[in-house]
């Protein structure tokens, strides 16, 4: 009976694979901690003053480097290896007794988040480091300053709370400097292991899914707060999962999990023991599938002691984390039973995160100091039975002033109390042997023929509140009978065990003389920390137990494929081998057989590069492979693609493929995933039929796909995107830009290549091979107004390589252009609202073309619904327009992707063939005004049944947009056209808008997102206008703010008057790739500018640090 396991999330062990060491040094030392404190110390003394001062502030910064590797079936699914340093930061208003954490009663989720989280550089970069954190921590006051009023009126408004105990404790301030950890690692020998450790199960045909993954953590931490707390800690982890999944003919998944932990290279299994345990769990899983279902059952059962583990951890570790004896929404189911029995006299339970090891096996638990920069310690919370504490955080309880060091967090969440390492100790501990006698006696006595032995668990939950019942539930995954006749023990399958605490409690009968450790991780409302369980295993009189969520999906049709080696490209040879089997072979007794099935396998190597203030933040690589199935059954009139169902989207599927070029490894995934996708297929096209039924027919039916004629296509493809130092010394001078910028609230510079191929077939002959690949810039910067209006600016350059970027020093000059067109919008005035005419130039009419023209030119088709009365989206009003007028008479329009240069510069949005094997074709959209077609996919539309070779991301879609004038002029004479146009309208002023927001620029990190909603105010549906002047008829211009489009209607491009000659190349990224847009400036005879209308938020109390 090999005990296999998973935690609650994921389990661990510490793995190394060839030459791994630890050493001290490599991360960030104590000048981090004196940055912090530094700023800590300046923001804390500043805001004294305010009328509602903060009296503690803290800072945490976790500097992290992780690995990641994982191997499923023999071959390579992930490698990755990143490093990032973030800082959450906690302000608390009031004082010690009653503060901004205080919960409100009967006011559901009311309390703003409390604490941020943010990224800082790797670097130990002074400006940049005090930069984030000042803002971070104006915000987090803020946000206390207004919740501490919210929690004064509750606390007056509501009865007298049970618990009156102060909202903090007070504790003495803690200094500790540990070295830093790191490590080193031969990743290509631990890939090599990896692979073998999960190759053997390819061998089993019922293994439908298998993991062996490896995560290696170097975490150092630093805390300072402003009681004079400064703690550095360092922490090194090793995680191996190994995971496995069967299905038993009756549908139910049946997983298996083993996991390990340590944290020395010494202490971890070998290959050869791995691989062992991989054959066991292979032949346990062999067994499951055979094994008969438990119906639901009451008596006695065994826990082993990692199943004790969960179960003491669910049922009895959550209901002793002291924060929640104070919440009015929580059971307290020990609230009041201090000092009383709440165990068997036989058991004591502790909680000890200062230990390190039960055994020789490592503890994951273990910390030295809290998430509060509390000192560790042991806790005896149940001694001999009787309850004597809670684990407390810095939320004290009445009886219970101060923290025994248990404030833990996931970083970026509020520390709360939290279980550390659970040490279950028996003073009635029997034999294995015995304890299975005293089973079957409890079973004997009680009339039952069998008690149950839980011998491995997956995991388990618990809930205490109490809105919701009182309740465990303990997910055991190997299960056994053991008879009181004698016969032999019975592997059983299917069984949850649940129950409530108090009842569960008082049924422990004795324990074994073992004890076995469960490490994991738990998740509560603090985020996901390590814990660690150990216990003996358990004898308990009476259990339930309940059947498991059973899948109702059958195992896959087809048997797995044949093991082939190929000399060809192994990519291509396994999707062409399983779809000629699938296309042959796949179907179900009366259902129909696919007549198409489309593979897409997108293979992309990713560097992602930020900088701040010239230091660097994140500099990170990946690589994955992307498995896109599509099946459809029916035909090309009326098939199973375009249906939205409560359930289901189409028999479409996707999973990540194998990184290695196996040929087995890859045609076994494409079998499950189209195995998947014929399923959906096949249930969403029945729905359809049974939609379609008592619909009327009409008249003019639009076919759900169209016929194309298959080519073959295969392009050059780049190398794969590595590291690259030009990418790093970009976004580093760029950004260091704004360093002198001290009116700059934040500023970040991006670059992210990709690089890659796609490779694509289908069943009617199709068959392409292109290159993937772009590379983008990103600028965006803000500030506040002095009336405390939010104001972002940005710019955004997109090309197919890093090499075809502009200069540095170009780039460089527009940042410092961007930076002082900020710093001087602080002050210009706001915009006064407009109707009228407006002149649109350069990126402007760029993105409002990219915005609001492009999407008119796309012949998308809704899919149909289930419900007929469904919200549908809003049908393209262009589609009824084809032939009548739709821009003004001197425009024309067109989609151009065979345009590869344009002014001597590359077109990023050009292309060959679409993501649908279709040629690519420039096609006239609109000529002197009237629309002549859209682009088109193999999804027909209502006189567009034929693809035009823009089905790209999966819909229509734009390559390269030309609009032009037949009768331009220059943009001197435009704009001195449009001065004339004022004046002859009698308007006493006009707007030159000359940038615009793009979506991407008000992407930002979450704890932005107030910034930007203030920005937007919730209205902008045209589009936020970035910079524009204000002009009067005599030419004299004047820089405003605060303004953006007001509705811009479909007819609102009939209204073009004039163009320029010159025109802009803008390229962005869009569904399915790059869209480049080439694009005059323009007058539309009417526009409407509307005011921002937001709520301003006072501008930072504390001066920025650059100051």
């Amino acid at each position: 009976m090999k005990q296999f396991k998973r935690v609650v999330l994921v389990a661990v062990v510490c793995l190394s694979a060839g030459p791994a060491s630890l050493r001290v040094g490599g991360a960030a030392g104590p000048p981090l901690l004196g940055i912090l404190q530094s700023e800590l110390q300046r923001n804390f003394e500043s805001l004294k003053k305010e009328p509602s001062p903060p009296y503690f502030v803290s800072y945490a910064v976790h500097d992290e480097r992780t690995t990641g590797i994982r191997a499923s079936f023999g071959a390579l699914q992930r490698s990755e290896d990143a490093r990032t340093r973030f800082a959450s930061v906690e302000v608390r208003v009031g004082d010690y007794a009653l503060d901004n954490t205080h919960p409100i009663r009967g006011d559901f989720n009311a309390s703003l988040p409390r604490i941020s989280r943010i990224s800082l550089p790797l670097t130990d970069d002074d400006k940049a480091i005090r930069l984030a954190l000042w803002r971070a921590t104006d915000r987090a006051f803020k946000q206390a300053a207004e919740a501490l009023t919210r929690v004064k009126t509750n606390v007056a408004a509501k009865v007298k709370e049970d618990d009156p105990a102060p909202d903090m404790s007070h504790e003495a301030p803690q200094s500790y400097a540990g070295a830093p950890v790191s490590y080193t690692l031969d990743t290509k020998a631990w890939e090599g292991r990896l692979r073998r450790i999960s190759a053997p199960f390819a061998d089993d045909p019922l293994v439908f899914r298998s993991d062996v993954q490896l995560q290696i953590e170097a975490d150092n931490r630093y805390f300072t707060n402003s009681e004079g707390s400064q703690i550095a800690t360092g922490d090194l982890t090793c995680r191996l999962f190994i995971q496995a999944v069967t299905k038993a003919d009756d549908g139910m998944e049946l997983p298996l999990y083993a996991s390990y932990f340590a944290r020395t290279p010494d202490a971890l299994p070998d290959e050869k023991q791995l691989v062992a345990d991989v054959r066991e769990m292979i032949a346990m899983l062999a067994k499951l599938r055979k094994a008969p279902l438990v119906d639901p059952f009451s008596g006695p059962a065994i826990l082993s002691g990692r199943a004790a583990g969960v179960f003491f951890h669910e049922i009895f570790g959550h209901r002793v984390e002291g924060h929640r004896q104070k919440s009015i929404d929580d059971a307290q189911t020990f609230g009041k039973r201090v000092d009383q029995d709440v165990l068997p006299s036989f058991l004591s339970v502790a909680f000890d995160p200062t230990q390190r090891k039960v055994g020789a096996t490592d503890l994951v638990g273990q910390y030295l100091y809290d998430d509060e920069g509390i000192k560790a310690r042991r806790v005896t919370v149940v001694d001999k039975g009787v309850l004597k504490t809670f684990l407390l955080g810095r939320t004290p309880l009445s009886r219970f002033p101060q923290s025994n060091g248990h404030g833990r967090a996931q970083p970026g969440f509020l520390p709360v109390s939290r279980q550390s390492n659970l040490l279950v100790e028996s003073a009635k501990s029997v034999s294995a042997g015995t304890l299975t006698d005293l089973l079957k006696e409890e079973a004997r006595k009680q009339g039952k023929p069998f008690g149950l032995l839980f011998e491995n668990i997956e995991g388990g939950f618990t809930f205490t509140g109490r809105t919701s019942p009182n309740a465990f539930n303990v997910m055991p995954n190997v299960v056994y009978r053991i008879y009181i006749d004698g016969r032999p023990a019975e592997l059983v399958r299917g069984v949850d065990l649940i129950g409530t605490p108090l009842a569960a409690f008082g049924k422990i009968v004795a324990t074994s003389d073992k004890v076995d450790v469960f490490n994991g991780i738990c998740g509560a409302e603090s985020g996901g920390v390590p814990v660690s369980a150990a216990s003996p295993a358990l004898l308990v009189s009476e259990v339930e137990v309940q059947k498991k969520p059973q899948s109702q999906e059958t195992p896959p049709i087809l048997p797995a494929p044949p093991k082939k080696s190929s000399h060809e490209s192994p990519l291509l040879a396994a999707m062409q081998d399983e779809l000629k089997r699938s296309m042959a072979d796949l179907r179900m007794t009366d259902q129909p057989a696919p007549y198409y099935i489309a593979y897409e396998i997108d293979d992309t190597s990713t560097s992602r590069v930020l900088a701040r203030l010239g230091a660097l933040v994140d500099d990170t690589t990946t690589r994955g492979r992307m498995l896109r199935v599509d099946v459809r059954v029916g035909d090309y009139t009326f098939d199973s693609s375009r249906f939205i169902s409560l359930d289901r989207t189409g028999g479409e599927a996707s999973a990540s493929a194998p990184l290695d070029d196996d040929y087995d490894a890859v045609r076994r995934q494409i079998w499950l995933v189209t195995d998947a996708a014929y399923k959906r297929a096949v249930t969403v096209f029945a729905k359809k039929k049974a939609a379609f039924q008592n619909r009327a027919a009409a008249a003019d039916a639009i076919p759900d796909f169209s016929k194309e004629a298959p080519r073959e296509t295969r392009l050059p493809v780049p190398a794969p995107a590595r590291a690259s130092r030009d990418a790093v010394d970009r976004a580093q001078q760029i950004s260091a830009v704004f360093a002198s910028s001290p009116a700059i609230h934040s500023a970040d510079v991006s670059i992210v290549e990709s690089r890659g191929a796609r490779y694509y077939m289908n069943s009617e002959g199709f068959r392409l091979v292109a290159p993937v690949q772009s590379a983008s810039l990103r600028v965006v910067a803000d500030t506040q107004a002095e009336d405390g209006m939010v104001l972002r600016d940005f710019f955004i350059d997109v090309e197919n390589s890093l090499q075809e970027m502009p200069p540095v020093a170009s780039l460089v000059a527009r940042a410092r252009d961007l930076a002082a067109r900020l710093t001087a919008a602080r002050t210009t005035a706001v915009g006064e609202e407009l109707t009228g005419p407006v002149l649109i130039e350069g990126q402007a009419s760029a993105e409002l073309v990219a915005q609001r023209l492009v999407p008119l030119m796309l012949a998308r088709r809704p899919p149909d619904s289930e419900n007929p009365r469904a919200q549908q989206p809003a049908a393209n009003p262009f589609l009824s327009r084809i032939g009548s007028r739709v821009l003004s008479e001197s425009l024309s329009a067109s989609d151009t992707p065979s345009l590869t240069q344009y002014d001597g510069r590359p077109v990023p949005g050009a292309y060959t063939v679409d993501d649908e094997g279709i040629a690519a074709q420039d096609v006239t959209l609109v000529e002197n005004g009237k629309l002549a077609t859209l682009l088109t996919s193999r999804t027909p539309q209502k006189n567009l049944l034929q693809s035009n070779g823009h089905g790209r991301g999966g819909t229509a879609q734009a390559g390269v947009f030309q609009l032009r004038s037949t009768q331009p002029v220059t943009a001197p004479e435009l704009k001195k056209k449009y001065l004339e146009l004022l004046k002859a309208q009698d308007k006493p002023f006009g707007y030159i808008v000359r940038a615009i927001a793009n979506p991407s620029s008000l992407q930002v990190s979450p704890s932005d997102a107030t910034d930007i909603l203030a920005m937007m105010g919730g209205v902008a549906t045209g589009g936020v206008i970035l910079d524009a002047v204000k002009v009067t008829p005599d030419g004299k211009e004047e820089p405003v703010r605060g303004l953006h489009f007001g509705s811009i209607p479909s007819t609102t491009f009939r209204n073009i008057l004039d163009a320029s000659s010159e025109r802009l190349l803008y390229s962005y990224r869009g569904t399915g790739g790059t869209i480049s847009v080439i694009v005059p400036n323009l007058i539309f005879e009417e526009l409407e500018i509307q005011k921002i209308r937001d709520v301003a938020q006072k501008p930072p109390i504390v001066p920025s640090p650059l100051k």
